[in-house]
């Protein structure tokens, strides 16, 4: 949708040659009613507070038969705590310090994660009203472009990491 909305917008006006678009999309789940195995059909619930982003810049400085375009998917506000297994210590001290060194302690943060993609050649609309487009021919499910998938991988990657790594400070 982003590349397909950037492409509109540099190709129906003349005086744009950049267009930036930037999404959020939220994580909904279905409500399972008391007594109910089967979920409501119309009714959600947030699922978590972490958001997955797509910002897409789409170029025709070169040109309104030359787009290119640039992505980057993310995901921000992965709200992430582990309770040992976390060391804050053998920093510099000086008047400032506050913190004392300990070796074992609570981590909680929030993470915000971003990949950005090579940048990819778009084919201009070519309707009068610049509706058209053409997704790309590598943009199959399961490729390196399928957004969903990425994130998904790197949602639930980026928490083993978290998780495995002993960290110093």
């Amino acid at each position: 949708f982003a590349l397909h909305l950037g492409t509109y917008l540099v190709s129906k006006y003349a005086h744009i040659h950049r267009a930036f678009v930037s999404l959020e999309k939220l994580r909904w789940s279905r409500i399972t009613l008391s007594g109910n195995v089967d979920p409501h059909l119309h009714s959600f619930v947030r699922d978590g507070d972490d958001k997955q982003t797509v910002e897409v810049e789409v170029d025709a400085s070169a040109g309104k038969d030359k787009l290119s375009a640039k992505v980057t998917l993310g995901i921000t506000d992965l709200l992430v705590l582990k309770s040992t297994g976390s060391a804050f210590h053998g920093y510099i001290h000086d008047e400032y310090t506050t913190l004392p060194e300990v070796t074992d302690r609570v981590l909680s943060t929030s993470v915000d994660l971003a990949y950005t993609f090579k940048p990819i050649s778009l084919s201009p609309p070519t309707d009068t009203a610049k509706l058209e487009f053409n997704i790309p021919e590598n943009f199959t499910p399961g490729s390196i472009w399928d957004g969903d998938a990425v994130t998904i991988r790197a949602r639930n990657g980026m928490p083993d990491i978290f998780s495995l790594d002993d960290s110093a400070t």
